[in-house]
This record gives C-alpha cells, structure tokens and sequence, in this order.
C-alpha cells in the first residue's frame, strides 16, 4: 500500500515508476559509478508501495544486463583471444555458472555479473535463462535491501522529525553521499589495505603471546 499522506494521481504513479525503473537499468549498466538504486527505490515506497517497488527495481536491475550481453557478442572475435576464453566455454555448460550468476548479482558495488554476461555473449550463452537466475538474485535482493533502508529512513524521519521522503534536497544529498562512497570504496587499494591489516593483527598476536610468556 502506499503512504496514506501522499495522494497521487495515476499518471504520477506511472511517471514514478518509469523513472525508477530507469534509474534502476542505468545504474545497473555503470560499474561502480551507478546511483544506488535500492535506495533511490526506498525514497519512492510512499508513493509505489514496496511490493512496486522490489519489482520494478528488480527489473531494471536484471534488463541492464541484455546490452552488457550483446556487447560479450560483438566482442567475441576479441575474446576468443583471451586465455581464459576456454575456461569460461567449458563452465557454462555446468550448473555452477548459473549458481555463480546468482550470488555475483546479490553482491553490491562489485560488477562480477557484468563479466560473467559479457563471456556469456561472446559465447553465446541463453540469454534467457540467465536474465531468469538474475531477476530472481535482484528480486531477493531489493527485498532485503529496500525494506531495511525504507524503514532506517523512516526511524530517522520520525527521530528528527524530519521528511525524508518529501524532501527533494535531502534526498539528492543522500544518494550523492552513497554515490561518493562508492567512488572511494573503488579507488581504495583493497591489496595493501588487507596486506596491512593482516600485518598489524599478526604484530598484535605476537606481542599477546610475549606478553602472556612474561607473567607464566
């Protein structure tokens, strides 16, 4: 159901839902640089309702993954080259590639699913049967995602007796802030970063065990 304070005509709803849809299949075209989508979906429940939106953005999700399949397609006399060209022919004709779609396409921020589409064009794959496996990955996802942020936004709504879901501004500073973490999570070295932490812990063992070593 939708918010009761919100009133809106059909053609506002169907206006809504289009543009979340569209927000849903372009993020989902841009690699780590995409709007978060589940969140943009979270800001619209008063208007769509959240079954609307779970599915609407769970379709998005999934239909912005046929282009990046077409383009594997067109690609495919370049990636015959690669060397991993004959690992992937080999995997997708076993159940773990499908398997694999589904998580990658759960994962947030990391475009696994992109690549596993893109060899899937350029072996020409069933497409349909991994837009399938895909819907159904973005369909859980949004229904674990949207709820969770559409009822954190809510607290913090009625905590700071702030509207969130009727203020433009804040909503435009709240989608540029994810879109900017997202931009630093990527251009983190993750490599040095785990080098590093690993280093500090075992540092931190070692001097544990001396430490507990002087008082036996």
């Amino acid at each position: 159901l939708c918010h009761p304070f919100i009133r809106v005509s059909m053609y506002d709803l169907a206006y809504t839902a289009l543009e979340l849809f569209l927000i849903s299949f372009v993020s989902n075209l841009v690699p780590f640089g995409g709007a978060p989508y589940t969140l943009i979906g979270s800001l619209k429940v008063p208007e769509l309702g959240l079954p609307a939106v779970i599915v609407i953005t769970a379709l998005g999700a999934a239909l912005a993954k046929v282009p990046l399949y077409y383009f594997g397609f067109e690609l495919s006399f370049l990636l015959k080259k690669n060397r991993n060209y004959h690992f992937f022919q080999n995997w997708v004709k076993r159940r773990s590639f499908l398997m694999a779609l589904f998580v990658t396409a759960l994962l947030p921020g990391l475009p696994l699913d992109d690549y596993l589409y893109i060899w899937a064009g350029s072996l020409k794959y069933k497409i349909l049967k991994m837009l399938g496996v895909t819907l159904l990955s973005k369909l859980v996802k949004s229904s674990v995602e949207i709820p969770i942020e559409y009822y954190s936004l809510s607290f913090v709504s009625s905590t700071l007796r702030i509207d969130v879901f009727n203020n433009a501004l804040l909503q435009v500073g709240l989608v540029l802030t994810f879109v900017v973490l997202g931009v630093i999570l990527f251009l983190v070295d993750w490599e040095s970063l785990i080098s590093r932490t690993k280093s500090i812990l075992s540092w931190a063992l070692r001097s544990s065990k001396q430490g507990s070593s002087r008082f036996t």
